[in-house]
């Protein structure tokens, strides 16, 4: 058989990545319409990385009243409500807060309490937590000096509710780390990889953020599994990888910058 009919043939016998549906990284699509593959991508099996880290620069959750900003369905709550006195969840958009409060509900958590809102102008009083979390949330506007704006805004939110020594810590996905290892995979341009490096340099530059990074692996069980929550969210490219590679696992790699809130100074005395 010719070389060039050798070849038609394999690529009939290959399932076609465009068999399966797939979002192609519409986000805003996903939390309107697909709130439960939302919840299923974030809750995804890790080997727990990431939250251990976060434990550490926070010391502990312990009794503590915590603010979760872009709560999402709520998935990194879970992991320290057991531990937490209070979790306010924030979130922006009534489909993914929605969800959430059904999760909540099913779940059984009465320390848990979603609510609308916006991380640049929070309706929290002033030093009442202990701990504020963003994790891949920040303030966006395609007008940089207004994003830049609406970030800063947020930090003096953030420092504002939190008590004296409280921390605020800050989850973001580095420049050319979009979608983990398949971020060259994902968008045939480099270009196009979604990027946030301004926002982790406003907070180091601006605010003095201490900062450090980590990798994380999520597991996602099966290739059908990794197809139907990742290859759906980051697209056809995606997809196309895991069939070939037969691949269920993803390697992320975060960065993980925090600031403390000076501690309130001793009392003078009399």
């Amino acid at each position: 058989m010719p070389i060039d009919e050798q070849d038609a043939t394999k690529q009939e016998e290959t399932p076609a990545a465009t068999t399966y549906p797939s979002i192609e990284n519409d986000w805003e699509k996903l939390a309107a319409d697909y709130p439960d593959i939302y919840e299923r991508f974030a809750n995804t099996p890790n080997d727990g990385a990431l939250d251990t880290t976060i434990r550490q620069i926070v010391g502990s959750f312990q009794d503590k009243v915590v603010l979760d900003m872009g709560a999402g369905t709520g998935q990194y709550a879970f992991g320290f409500a057991g531990e937490a006195y209070k979790i306010l969840g924030l979130e922006a958009d009534p489909n993914l807060l929605e969800f959430d409060q059904q999760v909540i509900e099913e779940k059984g958590y009465t320390n848990i309490l979603p609510f609308h809102g916006l991380p640049n102008d929070l309706p929290i009083n002033d030093e009442v937590l202990d701990v504020v979390l963003a994790v891949t949330v920040a303030p966006w506007d395609p007008d940089p000096i207004m994003r830049l704006g609406l970030r800063k805004r947020m930090v003096e939110e953030a420092m504002r509710v939190l008590k004296p020594g409280g921390v605020f810590v800050v989850a973001t996905v580095p420049e050319g780390a979009y979608g983990g290892e398949l971020a060259q995979i994902i968008f045939d341009d480099p270009a196009k990889l979604p990027n946030n490096s301004d926002w982790d340099a406003q907070l180091v530059e601006d605010f003095g953020f201490q900062f450090t990074e980590i990798e994380s692996i999520s597991d996602y069980g099966s290739v059908e599994n990794a197809i139907a929550t990742y290859g759906f969210i980051f697209g056809q490219r995606a997809i196309a990888h895991l069939l070939e590679h037969q691949q269920h696992t993803i390697t992320w790699r975060y960065r993980l910058l925090w600031q403390q809130k000076a501690a309130a100074p001793p009392a003078a005395e009399e």
